[in-house]
């Protein structure tokens, strides 16, 4: 075939390079358009495969590579393929639908149809392919170098195709694809049905066919003789055509083996991974979510661990085997979010968070079964430190995850310090790393479930403890790595705090605690709009401060986050501010953010300081204290005010600039603009509002104090409520004042009369609603950066890194 007018006639000119621009495709046209009588009366396109029709597979896979709009051509079936862009997964994209009425002369018609409509590159795939969405990405990259030439997907490992001769074979040479059919006797790749196409195909495939070209590799032999086909090797990746009930069951079975790490250990490899590959194969079938599973993998931990605690050796044997049945079916989420591309940031952050709360349970569960055989609450205490050691070790774990951009267990930190200590490990680095076959969850689950049902809690109890030491103790190296300081001091605090918390609870009488907090009710979840409205008070406080330049919802957001992050990253209560700046920068610059921020922490500073000093102070005059105290309290408003004025005169003579411009270059990077001066009138209006928010801090003391039956008057409730805010000031450095906090509650509420159990109860209530809202502030963080239309609306790109 004589294809030199083609070629003069196509060949993209420095325009159309322009036009293409340097960036891949974000169009897709599937065709769609074929009769596939092998399937019966069910139309190909909408044949489910691991419980996704094709058609909506193949759309879903284009759009995790980030392709934005997609063009179905249909044929055979206009009317079955009508409802496509109501599926419920593709109801938030761009799909159209065009028919193609010659559909039966050839899918080479189907790709003329649709590619007449367009004026732009755009990615061409079957809709009976199933494929990898890394296909698609490595199919961009190249086509960025070349946007001038047809790039098509191949794979070179032919004998892992399942079926050789009906597969189209492509010879190359080079990058360069010099033949391509079924009929090839000489080849050295297979087609894997993925192009990316420049915008000219359109016009040349109209013309190929006006020639007597009927498919689409008629119309691809014409670009060959051109010299315009490339050949884009994706060896290694998933796909498969389904064009028979045989290649249907290879399709699945390959997404199947696709989610089989290469990590995993023997337990994982040789009998976890097995049944979980049955079940998430039943599962896939059904769609259901990955997050579902991750629920329920969770509510059988915590039945496993209700279990274990009873301590009984029927107990003990049941919460065993529901331990390694969590253990198991914590493979099938993973599963599933591959083989259905359902994977989320939210479900991977939702998934690492219930997997360590749930062997923090399963630990925690053997030190009540310890202290239940044996009456000794030694083994309460050494729960206790567990858990503490534990919250500071998950939180310092997901905040250096979060500082590299990565995902996954404590297996990357042990990973990463092993590669950066490789030439010179520490002795204690060498046996860990000696010893990492065991930080996996696989062996972990089944060793405790070995243990219980061995009647052994005191194994999963000393264990815990032992292995949490050690991944401080690399958390701590990795940290050192990059350069940071060493978190060891505040380590050390947080477990100081939760040994305190764990002996406050030991000599108190469990029963009345409990039957204390039992007697609250759900009328304790009152707290939810008390705490919505002072944090309101403090996001109007930022507001002022930022000239009112952005929505107070959006501060309202930043705020729940920034003390949601607060709680649970060990950076003195501080470990949020960071990322409400990050945050600001979508809507200001940074320097200005940074300021803000900074300021804004301060000043609630200051108002703890002033609304304590001022509640104590009355509690001095107004109520019968011990003489001690009375000097105590008085001492300390007096200071608290002084240190109110110094830190104001700082604020309003500007002198946390220093500060501020190294944070903002910290967050931002060099070449920061100063941020404009806040005026002292904002100041004062923002601290107002933060002495607001104090103050409504003391409607939580007062709902506290009536659902546990107790009349305080308003100075009581106005001291605890000073109590707390100096605690809260003085002992910053214990993170979130864990065990200061519940002894301070504990000692105040003895001084107005009142049994210890109350005063704990009254504080383990309050440590309980802090622990939830910083849940949600971290979910809304996750949520946040997941929304397209935040996204969308992010300039920075922050909320998409």
């Amino acid at each position: 075939m004589n294809t030199a007018h083609l070629l003069d006639s196509t060949v993209a000119t420095d325009a159309d390079r322009e036009h293409a621009g340097a960036r891949a495709p974000r169009l897709a046209i599937i065709l769609a358009a074929g009769a596939g009588t092998r399937f019966g009366s069910v139309p190909k396109p909408l044949l489910r495969v691991h419980g996704m029709r094709l058609i909506e597979r193949a759309i879903v896979a284009f759009s995790r590579a980030g392709v934005e709009r997609f063009l179905v051509v249909t044929g055979a079936y206009p009317e079955d393929l009508a409802a496509v862009p109501d599926l419920p997964r593709l109801r938030d994209l761009d799909v159209e639908l065009v028919h193609c009425p010659t559909w039966a002369e050839g899918n080479g018609h189907s790709l003329a149809t649709g590619a007449a409509r367009v004026d732009e590159p755009f990615y061409l795939a079957m809709a009976d392919h199933v494929f990898d969405p890394a296909i698609v990405e490595e199919l961009g990259r190249a086509f960025v170098g070349a946007p001038e030439s047809v790039h098509l997907a191949t794979d070179a490992d032919i004998g892992d195709v399942f079926d050789v001769p009906d597969a189209t074979k492509v010879r190359t040479s080079g990058d360069r694809i010099v033949a391509i059919g079924k009929d090839l006797e000489t080849y050295d790749r297979v087609d894997v049905g993925v192009f990316a196409c420049p915008r000219t195909l359109g016009r040349e495939a109209a013309a190929a066919l006006a020639r007597g070209a009927r498919g689409v590799s008629d119309i691809m032999r014409e670009l060959i003789q051109a010299g315009r086909m490339r050949s884009v090797p994706v060896d290694g990746r998933v796909w498969q055509d389904v064009d028979t009930p045989q290649m249907r069951a290879e399709a699945e079975r390959r997404l199947l083996a696709s989610t089989r790490k290469p990590t995993d250990g023997p337990v994982s490899r040789w009998l976890n991974r097995p049944v979980s590959l049955a079940v998430s194969r039943v599962l896939a079938r059904f769609d259901v979510r990955p997050n579902t599973v991750t629920t329920v993998v969770f509510t059988l931990g915590i039945i496993a661990a209700a279990l274990i605690a009873q301590a009984t050796p029927g107990a003990l044997v049941a919460g065993a085997i529901l331990t390694q049945l969590a253990s198991v079916l914590d493979g099938c989420d993973g599963e599933l979010s591959r083989v259905n591309m359902r994977g989320s940031t939210f479900g991977a952050w939702y998934d690492m968070i219930t997997d360590n709360i749930r062997y923090m349970l399963m630990v925690v569960a053997a030190g009540f079964a310890l202290h239940r055989t044996t009456g000794s609450e030694s083994y309460l205490i050494a729960a206790a430190v567990f858990v503490a050691a534990a919250v500071f070790l998950v939180a310092t774990m997901v905040q250096y995850l979060r500082r590299h951009k990565e995902r996954g267990t404590h297996l990357v930190i042990v990973a990463r310090v092993e590669a950066t200590q490789a030439a010179n490990p520490s002795p204690l680095a060498r046996v860990l790393f000696r010893l990492r076959f065991l930080a996996k969850q696989d062996v972990l689950a089944l060793l405790a479930a070995i243990a219980f049902a061995l009647q052994l809690p005191i194994v999963v109890l000393a264990g815990g403890l032992l292995a949490v030491a050690a991944m401080i103790y690399l958390v701590d190296r990795a940290l050192a790595a990059d350069g940071e300081p060493a978190d060891g001091s505040r380590a050390l605090l947080g477990l100081a705090g939760g040994g305190l918390l764990a002996w406050m609870l030991v000599d108190a009488p469990l029963g009345e605690i409990t039957g204390a907090i039992g007697r609250m009710g759900p009328a304790v979840l009152l707290v939810v709009p008390v705490v919505l409205a002072w944090s309101l008070a403090n996001a109007l406080a930022v507001h002022r401060l930022l000239g009112g330049r952005v929505e107070l919802m959006q501060l309202l957001m930043h705020r729940l986050v920034g003390d949601g992050y607060n709680a649970v990253v060990p950076a003195a209560g501080v470990g949020g501010e960071p990322v409400r700046i990050a945050m600001l920068r979508a809507y200001v610059p940074v320097a200005e953010a940074a300021a803000a921020v900074v300021t804004d922490r301060v000043l609630n500073l200051v108002a703890s300081f002033l609304v304590s000093a001022g509640a104590l102070t009355a509690a001095v005059l107004l109520l019968e204290l011990p003489g001690n105290v009375e000097v105590a309290l008085a001492t300390y408003a007096a200071v608290a005010v002084a240190l109110a004025a110094l830190l104001l005169a700082v604020v309003l003579r500007g002198g946390a600039g220093r500060l501020t411009s190294r944070i903002a270059r910290w967050v931002g990077g060099d070449g920061v603009a100063p941020a404009r001066v806040i005026p002292g009138t904002a100041i004062a209006r923002a601290l107002v509002w933060h002495v607001v928010g104090r103050m409504l801090a003391g409607l939580e003391v007062a709902l506290y104090a009536s659902l546990l039956g107790l009349d305080l008057s308003l100075v009581e409730i106005s001291f605890v409520t000073g109590v707390l805010h100096g605690i809260g000031a003085i002992a910053f450095m214990v993170p979130q004042g864990l065990g200061v906090a519940e002894l301070s509650s504990a000692y105040v509420f003895e001084l107005l009369g009142y049994a210890t159990p109350i005063g704990l109860a009254f504080g383990l209530v309050r440590r309980a609603r802090l622990l939830a809202f910083s849940a949600l502030g971290i979910a809304l963080h996750v949520a946040l950066r997941s929304a397209p239309d935040a996204r969308a609306s992010d300039p920075t790109g922050y909320l998409r890194k």
